[in-house]
């Protein structure tokens, strides 16, 4: 939405991914710009402030929160 406030972006296969910064906890957003479709689900630490993501090789997500101090995987199925 319009206060969504999105931050961190990766593209794997053209599906974007980005986090909604402000939203707590923050929000992981999966959008398909083919079917103009949105998902979304709260971050597992449930208090990170996600500020960086990246694409790992097997086309994962590696994400890094600074609140938290903490990095994790969203593995993508």
């Amino acid at each position: 939405g319009p206060d969504s406030h999105p931050y961190a972006l990766v593209v794997i296969d053209d599906i974007i991914w980005y986090n909604e910064s402000a939203m707590r906890p923050d929000a992981l957003v999966r959008f398909d710009p083919e079917t103009e479709v949105f998902q979304s689900w709260a971050m597992p630490s449930g208090i990170g402030i996600n500020r960086r993501m990246w694409v790992t090789k097997d086309k994962n997500i590696l994400t890094q929160q600074t609140s938290s101090n903490r990095i994790g995987i969203v593995r993508i199925e």
